[in-house]
C-alpha cells in the first residue's frame, strides 16, 4: 500500500499546503466573530431590529457548528481535497453575496450560505495535514497550522460585510488543486486501518 504521507515541511510544497489550510481554517473562524463589529452599520443602513442583528451572527455560527461533522463526513466519502476547494468557492461566493445583499434578510440568507462553505472547508483543513505529511514532520506541520491560524484571526481581522477578499479565495482554490496531494479519490472511503485514500 502507498503511504499516507509524503510531504516534507521544509519543501515548497509543503509550505504551500500548510499555508492553504491555515488560510482556510482561519477564513471560516474569523468570520464566527468579526461581524459583531459591523452590527450597528448593518443595523443603520438596512433599518434591523436587535432580532435580525442576532440572526446575522446566528445564521453563520449555527450552520457553521451544526454541519461540521457532516463537512468531516463528506470529506472522508468524497475526497478532503476536493471538499476543501469546493468549500473555499463556496465561502467565497456566499461572502460575495453578503457584499451586495440588499436586506437584512438577505445578509442573513448569505451568512447561512457561508457558514455552509466554512462546514465544508474547515474539517478537512488538518485532516490533509494529517494525511500529507511524513509522520517525523505532521507534528511540525500541524504546530504551524495552530499558531499561524491564530495569528491570522488576531492580525487580519477582514471586514464584516465582505470578509473574503482576493487574494484569499483564489490562493486557496490554487492551492488545493496543484498542492494538495493530488491523490484522487477512490471508491470505498476510509480503509480499515483508518487510513484514508482520499486527499
Amino acid at each position: 500500500m502507498k503511504p499516507e504521507g509524503g510531504l516534507r515541511y521544509a519543501t515548497g510544497r509543503g509550505r504551500w499546503v500548510i499555508a492553504a489550510t491555515v488560510l482556510g481554517s482561519g477564513m471560516a473562524m474569523i468570520d464566527a466573530t468579526v461581524v459583531g463589529i459591523a452590527l450597528p452599520t448593518i443595523g443603520r443602513q438596512f433599518h434591523a431590529g436587535v432580532a435580525d442583528l442576532q440572526w446575522v451572527t446566528n445564521g453563520y455560527t449555527l450552520s457553521l457548528a451544526g454541519l461540521l461533522l457532516l463537512g468531516g463526513a463528506l470529506g472522508d466519502r468524497y475526497g478532503r481535497r476536493r471538499l476543501f476547494v469546493a468549500g473555499t468557492v463556496w465561502f467565497a461566493v456566499a461572502s460575495l453575496l453578503c457584499g451586495v445583499a440588499p436586506s437584512a434578510a438577505a445578509l442573513i440568507a448569505a451568512r447561512t450560505l457561508q457558514g455552509i462553505g466554512g462546514a465544508l472547508l474547515t474539517p478537512g483543513s488538518l485532516a490533509i495535514l494529517q494525511a500529507s505529511f511524513v509522520e517525523e514532520d505532521r507534528s511540525r506541520a500541524i504546530g504551524a497550522w495552530s499558531g499561524l491560524g491564530g495569528v491570522r484571526r488576531g492580525r487580519f481581522p477582514g471586514d464584516a460585510r465582505v470578509p473574503v477578499r482576493p487574494p484569499g479565495p483564489r490562493l486557496l482554490v490554487r492551492a488545493g488543486s496543484e498542492q494538495l496531494g493530488g491523490r484522487r479519490h477512490r471508491r470505498g472511503g476510509p480503509t480499515r486501518g483508518g487510513r484514508d485514500p482520499a486527499v
